[in-house]
């Protein structure tokens, strides 16, 4: 069988702890309002030594890595602290105990070169919030040529004293003009602004992730796009229509474009369809007229032959297929 990858699992691994904790549903300052008061800072590994014994397999439970690197960027000051920039010399345990607590630096390969988007509450020292940097899993957050975190973090940033329409515009303009894919924390911020805004407060941001390119997002971000568009209809008392048509929309999108085998340690975004999606769109009557009003014939007929595909791969779950089969033919009988 092949070893299927959760986008929304990898993202959770990352992103689902302290930053999402306070989030309202349907509200864009549960986003928001908890980066603003951490304190945020860009750094750059220049050295980085394992403890004897790490490099073996299976890894001990817990191993220490000691890095040295610098500050090249306060994204946020949330303590006031006058943070400069300046050089660190860090002692980073890459793996807790499951009793030890939480694990910010979990599943990351420490090396020379790379940089990370480190989130923290105030501590008295650079070393202390590289360290523990606030005590939960998006702690962390590596920056690669993959998707644009640190524009994405400045952005959220800056849109805070915003109101709605004007939020929304904002995040609309950025994804419409990605020169590198988007993070997950966009995809994130902009799911919430969709369900917190009206139809005409959300106009320009539905149209710039519905007519945007399959590459406006990375691949996390797809994943967590749909995953909290999904949760916010559940979750919200009368979801605006306009939250319904992008999630059928970029469903069937993300289904249509998704690799038949992605590559090692890239997110396989079918998995969550098939497991969470699709069951849902064929028990929400509301869901299921939106599919089929909201897609271009293209896009359906691309869609209903692609779910065919998918749901003959007997890599998932025959009970998965059968409901996306299922799916297809409800398409093919409109």
């Amino acid at each position: 069988m092949h070893k299927i990858t959760d986008c929304v699992t990898l993202v959770s691994l990352f992103i689902a702890g302290g930053l999402t904790q306070t989030r309202a549903v349907g509200d864009p300052k549960g986003v928001v309002d908890p980066m603003v008061r951490m304190t945020i800072l860009l750094v750059e590994i220049d050295n980085a030594q394992r403890s004897a014994g790490s490099a073996g397999r299976p890894q001990p439970v817990e191993y220490k890595t000691k890095v040295r690197g610098r500050v090249t960027r306060i994204l946020n000051d949330a303590g006031h602290q006058g943070l400069r920039l300046g050089e660190f010399e860090a002692e980073i345990a890459q793996y807790t105990r499951s009793s030890g607590g939480g694990y910010p630096w979990i599943g990351l390969d420490i090396d020379a070169g790379q940089q990370y988007v480190i989130f923290s509450d105030p501590k008295p020292t650079l070393a202390a919030m590289v360290e523990l940097p606030s005590g939960y899993r998006s702690g962390a957050y590596p920056v690669t040529d993959k998707e644009d975190v640190v524009a994405d973090v400045d952005l959220i940033l800056q849109c805070a004293p915003l109101t709605l329409r004007e939020q929304a515009s904002m995040v609309a303009a950025a994804i419409a003009g990605a020169a590198k894919p988007r993070s997950a924390f966009l995809a994130r911020y902009g799911a919430a602004l969709l369900a917190a805004g009206s139809d005409s407060d959300a106009a320009a941001l539905v149209q710039s992730i519905e007519n945007g390119r399959d590459s406006a997002f990375s691949d996390m971000a797809k994943g967590e796009l749909l995953f909290e568009v999904w949760s916010h209809l559940r979750q919200v008392d009368k979801p605006p229509e306009d939250l319904f048509h992008v999630f059928v929309t970029m469903t069937a999108r993300y289904l249509v474009g998704a690799p038949d085998h992605p590559d090692p340690g890239q997110p396989d975004i079918r998995a969550g369809m098939l497991r969470n999606y699709v069951p849902w769109i064929l028990g929400s009557e509301r869901a299921k007229t939106m599919l089929r009003t909201a897609l271009a014939p293209a896009l359906a007929e691309q869609f209903r032959k692609r779910a065919l595909q998918v749901a003959a791969d007997d890599w998932f779950p025959a009970e998965d297929r059968a409901r996306l089969r299922q799916l297809a033919e409800f398409l093919s009988t409109q």
